[in-house]
């Protein structure tokens, strides 16, 4: 039994009666069998005006929670506060992620995204392989490690008045949060963590409190891409994780180590590399396979 399961089973969107969430076929599209949304007329997204844009984006939001709580993902949703979801953020995790010898936890960037994507505009205009972070569960599940989607920008309630959600008011306060609930209870002996754009400034926080912690010494590894990352007191610390950043360059090289002199607001304790593209939103995608391997040097 998950010791972390709060009163009541982890709840998907559809069981809440009184809100309504928006749905992607009734809008008219779906995602085919590569990923790639389509309409009616097997034709991709096209761009008509911001307010179907949006109004479509919400959708898409929706229809990646309930791909990741179904086969063959198996996510479970599960709310910071399970008294209280209408006021409460949601995350989510894999089957038994608490047993795992291993463990992966996912930060998406700021703005729209939420959990399970990493750029919207690509999950729409190229393909859920592109912009989601499903390629990231599937390569977690074949190799039996736990994972936990983080849901930092979700931040207030849906409807108005809107109210700051406890526990999740900020991105830093929803990765705090849920490191402290949830991954530090986990019996992973290996943590690494994957961070794009300013899901980067989340793990940053979470060290910057926590890093004189025993348990936290579990983070073997954090995978940055083209990420904003610093640590003010790294001075004061007497440990680090391996920190990469795969950053967006012009080379189409991944994992190619790049001279820190070229780099913006450079650290010595990171790492750079190459990314493979030169889009920053698409860092998370096309390096995969290279931060995979990274994950594993470091993994028991």
């Amino acid at each position: 039994m998950n010791p972390l399961r709060l009163q009541s089973e982890a709840t998907t969107s559809s069981e809440l009666e009184d809100v309504k969430q928006p749905n992607l076929e009734a809008l008219g599209y779906y995602f085919d069998d590569h990923g790639v949304m389509r309409d009616k007329n097997e034709k991709g997204f096209e761009f008509t005006d911001q307010e179907s844009y949006e109004k479509i984006a919400l959708a898409v939001t929706e229809e990646i929670y309930r791909i990741m709580e179904n086969p063959p993902y198996n996510m479970e949703r599960q709310y910071l506060d399970d008294t209280d979801k209408k006021r409460s953020a949601f995350i989510f995790l894999s089957k038994d992620w608490y047993q795992k010898e291993n463990l992966v936890v996912l930060i998406h960037g700021s703005g729209a995204v939420r959990a399970g994507q990493w750029s919207r505009r690509l999950i729409m205009n190229k393909s859920l392989n592109m912009g989601s972070q499903l390629p990231y569960l599937r390569i977690c599940k074949s190799r039996d490690w736990g994972v936990v989607v983080m849901n930092t920008n979700m931040n207030v309630t849906d409807s108005d008045p809107f109210e700051a959600l406890p526990g999740s008011r900020t991105p830093i306060e929803h990765g705090i949060t849920v490191w402290e609930k949830y991954i530090t209870k986990a019996k992973a002996r290996s943590i690494a963590v994957v961070a794009h754009s300013a899901g980067g400034t989340v793990i940053a926080g979470i060290i910057e409190n926590y890093w004189s912690k025993e348990w936290m010494k579990r983070l073997k590894c954090i995978c940055l891409t083209d990420a904003v990352f610093t640590l003010p007191s790294v001075t004061n610390m007497d440990w680090l994780p391996a920190i990469r950043d795969w950053r967006a360059t012009p080379h189409t090289e991944i994992g190619l180590q790049i001279d820190n002199r070229t780099i913006h607001g450079k650290y010595p304790y990171v790492t750079y590399v190459s990314a493979g593209t030169n889009q920053h939103e698409e860092t998370s995608a096309v390096a995969v396979e290279d931060i995979f391997r990274f994950i594993d040097s470091y993994f028991e």
